[in-house]
Parts: structure tokens; sequence; C-alpha cells
């Protein structure tokens, strides 16, 4: 009876052992998380100011005015691209850490964090820093039908890298024009009224929208050409910057457009060698020079607009 009973309890024991060291290896199989979830945590309705330091040591600025963001670069300043701006916010707004990659300062340039690898990022909330970053190596895995993306990243003043959700690295690895608001013209094709052209030589013409019909100088346009070419003008852009330029006697071509609640864009293109430099009252203080294809997408011919030429 006492046998049986010692035979109980010796496979009560085992079982019990067996179970700790199951659960034991459970546990030690599962992936360690005593880091944080988020690189940083901040309000992005707060931020008025960036600060993005590259790696040779410049100092760029992107900051909020009323109704728009200026990117400044020493003394220079212009409009910023409210798309970059845009992604840089969602980035910002979902600083995820997916896991620890590196836990002390001697892992820093393979996953390119150091002063001279990486770009710092320091981000104002209200005039007042909320996170000082230095942001590294972006990499991404191809997970099916779409990529996993990830950016290397930790805080300035702490020695462990993460691993985050994203490709800030891409976005923030940009030169002063690489933030520049890149528009050349952006209007809504249904609310346009009328476009007028001033060419050189007398051959100035205007478009005029009119009963659901666009007209040329009185007569119909081609409704085919004319809605080709509303839908290029929609959201154009250009991407080379020039320095500041002033005509000094070239021909000017210009473009007016009109919408119906009064509001106009104006656009003057100079021909300067075999290039092309613009202006756009849409896009303050940037000077575009660009191909005669980017000119030619815009300065049409009236031949192009007449019915059934």
């Amino acid at each position: 009876m006492i046998k049986k009973f010692n035979n109980k309890l010796l496979l009560g024991v085992f079982a019990l052992l067996l179970v700790a060291a199951i659960v034991l290896q459970m546990i030690n199989q599962q992936p360690e998380r005593n880091f944080r979830s988020h690189l940083a945590k901040v309000d992005t309705s707060k931020i008025d100011k960036i600060e993005i330091i590259n790696r040779g040591g410049t100092h760029m600025f992107i900051e909020k005015a009323e109704t728009h963001w200026n990117v400044k670069l020493n003394n220079k300043k212009a409009r910023a691209d409210a798309q970059l701006v845009n992604s840089l916010m969602q980035s910002f707004d979902n600083l995820k850490v997916k896991k620890r990659v590196g836990v002390s300062k001697e892992q820093w340039k393979k996953h390119e964090v150091t002063d001279s690898l990486g770009t710092r990022l320091k981000l104002y909330e209200d005039g007042e820093l909320a996170a000082d970053l230095m942001i590294g190596r972006f990499s991404y895995q191809k997970r099916g039908q779409s990529y996993d993306m990830s950016t290397n990243a930790r805080n300035y003043d702490e020695d462990e890298t993460y691993s985050i959700d994203g490709q800030l690295s891409m976005v923030v690895r940009r030169d002063f024009n690489g933030f520049r608001d890149k528009t050349l013209l952006a209007v809504d094709p249904n609310q346009v009224s009328s476009i007028e052209y001033s060419y050189p030589a007398d051959s100035s013409f205007t478009l005029a929208h009119n009963e659901e019909k666009w007209n040329i100088d009185r007569q119909q346009a081609d409704s085919a050409n004319m809605q080709e070419y509303l839908k290029n003008i929609k959201n154009m852009t250009a991407q080379n910057f020039t320095d500041a330029f002033e005509p000094n006697g070239e021909k000017i071509h210009t473009i007016t457009v009109k919408n119906i609640s009064g509001q106009q864009y104006e656009i003057e293109a100079y021909r300067a060698s075999e290039k092309f430099i613009m202006r756009t009252t849409q896009n303050e203080n940037a000077v575009f020079s660009e191909s005669k294809r980017i000119f030619d997408r815009l300065f049409k011919s009236p031949s192009y607009f007449v019915k059934g030429s």
C-alpha cells in the first residue's frame, strides 16, 4: 500500500516537474520584451519646428507658418513640400519599436546611428524640445505582395538602438532643395474658368469656359485635347531649382489661369539657351530651370485646341 502511494507520489512530482520544464522552455523561447514600446512619443498637433542635422553637421529647419511650412538653411528660406511634411508627421505619430537591435555604442556604426553616418532629428512642440533622435539605416523585406520597411534609430542621449516601423530614414535624408515645394501649377479643372496665353510676336489667345463648353477666341475648342490639357496641369511640378533670375530683355511667355471664384495664377517662362526659366505665383521665390518637354506641356499653340485641326 505504502509502495503504491510512493509510486503515485513520484509520478505526481514527475508530472509537476515536467509541466514546469515545459512552461520554462516556452518562456525562454518567447522573444525578450524588456524594452520600450515606442522610441519616443510626441504630439504632432503641437510640433512647430523640426531641426535636421545631416552627416556633415549642417543644420536645416522646417518651421510652421500660419498656412504652410517653410524650410530654412543658413540665409536661405523657401516654402516646404506639404506632402513631405505630412509624411514626416505620420512617421512621428507612430515611432513604434519593432525590436531592439543594439545595446552599446560599439554597435552604432553597424546600424548607422553615429554622428557621421546618421541624421539627427530634433522635434519641438510649442517651441520646446520634445524629442532628440538619431536616425540610421533603412531596410526592407518582401512580405507576400507588400514590403516590411524598417528604420534603425536611437534616442540621442541613449546607447540602445532600435528598429522602428516605416521609412523615416528615407524621408529625412534630403538636401535643402529636396524639402522644397516643387509646385508649378495646381488647379481643380472643374473650377477653371479661363486660361490666357501671352506669347511674343502677338500670338496670344484665350481659352474660356462657357455653358459646359470650352472656346478658343469664339470658336469651340477640341474637347478631347482640352480635357487632356486640364488633366496635365492639375498637379504640375518642376524639379530643377535655380538661383534667382531677373529678366534681361528675354522674350517672355505667360499663362494666366483664372477660376470661378476669382482667383488667378500666373506662370512666366523665359528661354535660356537649351532650358526654360520658369516662375509661378503659386510658389513664391521658387525659380525653376526646366527642359523643353516641361515647357511644351504648359505652353501650347492655338492649333492644339482648335477643333478638327
